[in-house]
C-alpha cells in the first residue's frame, strides 16, 4: 500500500470552488427570500419546502423576524406567518439596492 504525500492529502481536504459553493445563500439572501415567502399567509412547513431549509433554521429565522417586527404570527385562515409593513419596507429597500447594483454592472 502506498502512502500519500502531505500535498495529496491536503488537496483532498480542500472544498472545490464550484457552482455548489457559489450558489450557497448568505443570511441576508435567506431573510429576503423568507420575507418574500410571507407576502401571503404561509405555514411553517411551506417555508421549509419553499426555502429548502430545515425546521431548526425556520425556527431561528421566525424568532428573529418576529423579534424585529418583520413578520406576524397568524391563526386565521390557519396557523402561520405573514409579512408586516416593516418587513415590506425592508424588502423594498433590498429590491432598490439590488436594482442599483445591477444598473451599475451594465
Amino acid at each position: 500500500m502506498t502512502k500519500k504525500s502531505d500535498s495529496e492529502v491536503e488537496s483532498h481536504r480542500k472544498v472545490p470552488d464550484d457552482d455548489f459553493t457559489q450558489s450557497k445563500r448568505n443570511q441576508i439572501e435567506l431573510i429576503v427570500e423568507f420575507l418574500g415567502a410571507c407576502r401571503e399567509p404561509v405555514k411553517k412547513t411551506h417555508l421549509i419546502y419553499r426555502l429548502q431549509i430545515n425546521h431548526y433554521q425556520v425556527q431561528s429565522y421566525v424568532k428573529m423576524l418576529l423579534k424585529f417586527g418583520m413578520i406576524d404570527e397568524i391563526t386565521e385562515p390557519f396557523s402561520g406567518f405573514i409579512i408586516t409593513q416593516k418587513g415590506l419596507t425592508l424588502l423594498e429597500m433590498f429590491d432598490y439596492v439590488r436594482n442599483q447594483r445591477e444598473m451599475s454592472d451594465i
